[in-house]
């Protein structure tokens, strides 16, 4: 996975390529989370506030890539589920020691 970390909030949102109601609620996640980000391929794209919190990053990175990996998530069961779902929280939890979280 690569990540793009935009240094605004108008630059995520143009990537996104949001529309004005769009826009309006990736707003609120930030103010409520300190963090909004999308999946788009191989990439995340990530804004983060100065006091985001790391749970609220490794949380976001859970979300993305779970839609990355949602097909896969649905075929596992059991202890195999488990094992992919830690192997995602894993790289989720790496990726946010990357942007200094």
């Amino acid at each position: 996975m690569t990540l793009s970390l935009h240094d605004t909030e108008h630059s995520i949102i143009q990537a996104y390529e949001a529309s004005m109601d769009e826009a309006e609620y990736i707003r609120g996640q930030i103010d409520y989370a300190g963090c909004w980000g999308f999946i788009e391929g191989d990439m995340i794209h990530v804004y983060k506030t100065d006091d985001c919190s790391k749970s609220a990053l490794v949380d976001l990175f859970a979300h993305e890539l779970t839609h990355r990996d949602e097909k896969k998530l649905k075929a596992k069961q059991g202890e195999d589920l488990a094992m992919l779902n830690a192997a995602l929280c894993t790289e989720a939890y790496m990726m946010m020691t990357k942007i200094g979280g």
